[in-house]
């Protein structure tokens, strides 16, 4: 009796482990058998057409699947306007969605991107606005905020109201150019990213940005004092449309500081209402565009490898061209076929005196590209003594607060204007007179000191 009770009570236990088996088996397969829900029927149809998304290659994307793809998911122009799904994807590296309808993108689960191009995303209407097509904005919130370990991103061309950029630290490149009052747009449909007397937008924790294109937007104010590592920066404000507003509103730059920013090469900030430009730290600039503003005066003389310069449409009374390398500031072809010069400097009524690297070379091919009131000198700041001519060796800067640089080493003095010798230097191309006091000064040099000039110390 005691035999059978004890073969019975064995045999429900082993049925009862057996039955806890086969759940837990149905329940993983269930599990691992999850299809991501995804209701756009175009992204789906692409995620599942990717064999290295969907690795079963059946008519559904399992979480299973989503979750361990750490590869690039391109569904750019496909249509789409919901993304939902793109969540499950939490170890996805690259994602483009541009050229979609795409309203809305939380990106906040897919913590492992680092690269994010949504730009485009808009849709064409009807009916023209100045013999064009209006157009609809879609993407209008980003939220970018978790995705830390993202380097690019490309979110221009959108309806944007807001973008939150802090605490991106790995960010180098951003692009969030076009957001407000974009060509053709009609007013009604005009959002504005960047409208406010205190701008939506930091950069001031994306310090390791190279590259930054915010033009075309409504922003009155830009601190890229933190953004020390960069090269590149586009602040322009250019208008497609004829609608002024932009300025009229005030929701133009009037001032831009770049003291920090000594790597920049790149400066495009055309179209705003700044009064002064001090690019004297930029010195690796190669190309800055500030046409349509309103300078009063213009000094890159310490920018030696400038290739680039559009200063015309401005209030300039004073321009400093005189860097040393003027002669390879080339004409250029651009994306039209047509030629066009690297260096304009028209439409400034009250400039009379341009200072460059020589006169002559100057008059042979700018002549054409500054105002008939304007010339070309060697210094505009005072008349040299001796006589000047295209043969002298270059000097700059002038005005200057500290040293003063030549264009090949000779000798050098340095007079008062009573003719006394404040400074010698032999055989040398520089000369600090910093601890001089401000005023006039003379500065002679080249074989027995033939060529003098006035030298303004500040």
């Amino acid at each position: 009796m005691l035999t059978k009770v004890f073969i019975k009570k064995r045999t429900m236990k082993t049925k009862k482990l057996l039955f806890t088996a086969i759940a837990t088996i149905v329940f993983i397969a269930g599990a691992n058998a999850q299809n991501v829900n995804i209701p756009d029927a175009n992204f789906k149809a692409a995620l599942v057409a990717n064999a290295s998304v969907n690795t079963n290659m059946d008519a559904e994307i399992q979480v299973s699947e989503a979750s361990v793809f750490n590869g690039a998911i391109n569904v750019s122009q496909l249509n789409i306007t919901d993304l939902t799904g793109i969540e499950e994807f939490v170890a996805l590296d690259y994602l483009d969605c541009r050229g979609n309808y795409i309203s809305g993108l939380d990106v906040s689960a897919n913590i492992a991107l680092t690269y994010l191009d949504c730009s485009g995303n808009y849709l064409p209407g009807y009916g023209g606005f100045n013999g064009g097509n209006d157009y609809v904005y879609y993407l209008d919130t980003l939220d970018v905020s978790a995705n830390i370990a993202i380097t690019i991103l490309k979110c221009n061309n959108n309806g944007l109201l807001s973008l939150n950029t802090t605490g991106l630290t790995a960010l180098t490149y951003i692009d969030c150019s076009f957001n407000s009052r974009l060509y053709f747009a009609p007013m009604w449909a005009a959002p504005v990213l960047y409208h406010s007397s205190s701008p939506l937008l930091n950069f001031s924790s994306n310090t390791a940005l190279t590259y930054l294109n915010c033009s075309s937007n409504a922003l009155s104010s830009l601190d890229v004092s933190e953004n020390t590592a960069l090269t590149y920066l586009d602040c322009s404000n250019y208008n497609w449309t004829e609608d002024e507003i932009m300025v009229e509103d005030g929701v133009t730059l009037s001032s831009l500081n770049l003291s920090a920013n000594t790597a920049l090469t790149y400066l495009n900030c055309i179209g705003n209402v700044l009064s002064s430009l001090d690019v004297s730290a930029n010195t690796a600039l190669t190309y800055l565009n500030c046409y349509s503003n309103q300078l009063t005066s213009l000094d890159v003389s310490t920018c030696s490898t400038l290739a680039f310069l559009y200063c015309f449409d401005n209030n300039l009374t004073s321009l400093n061209v005189n860097n040393g390398y003027n002669i390879n500031m080339f004409d250029f072809q651009g994306m039209d076929g047509e030629n066009y010069p690297a260096f304009l400097a028209y439409n400034n009524p009250n400039l009379s005196c341009i200072e460059v690297d020589d006169v002559a070379w100057s008059n042979a091919n700018w002549a054409n590209n500054i105002d008939a009131t304007a010339s070309f000198s060697l210094n505009c700041s005072g008349a040299g003594i001796s006589d000047i001519n295209s043969n002298a060796p270059i000097f700059y800067p002038n005005p200057t607060t500290g040293s003063i640089y030549l264009s090949a080493p000779g000798n050098i003095t340095l007079t008062d204007l009573s003719g006394n010798l404040l400074l010698e230097e032999k055989n040398t191309n520089q000369l600090d007179i910093s601890a001089l006091p401000a005023g006039m000064y003379f500065l002679s040099f080249g074989e027995n000191n033939q060529h003098t000039f006035k030298v303004i110390k500040e």
